[in-house]
């Protein structure tokens, strides 16, 4: 599960994460939340990328279990993405669009 660190909505992005945790978990999957820092943001999310894929090729070459990689994002790239105009008199904050 991704996110931003300094998202503004922090708090939603966290909560949502901690859920899909929990889902997925109930699903005898493996899990890891992983705040995207604010600093070499693409490095380090393409760093988690390719750490991941090595960990599930290394599992297929030496177990030979069948392996699915499921990447969670939560949030956008731009301050106030999180914000969905329903229209002229209404903000809503969202975490998760429609």
């Amino acid at each position: 599960m991704l996110y931003w660190e300094d998202s503004d909505s922090l708090r939603d992005h966290v909560i949502e994460a901690g859920e899909m945790d929990l889902v997925f978990k109930s699903l005898n999957f493996e899990t890891e939340i992983h705040p995207i820092p604010n600093t070499d943001s693409h490095y380090n999310v393409e760093e988690f990328l390719i750490r991941q894929q090595l960990s599930l090729s290394l599992d297929k070459r030496y177990f030979d279990l069948p392996r699915l990689l499921i990447i969670h994002y939560s949030g956008h790239g731009d301050r106030g993405d999180d914000k969905y105009i329903i229209d002229d008199s209404q903000n809503e904050r969202v975490v998760w669009r429609p």
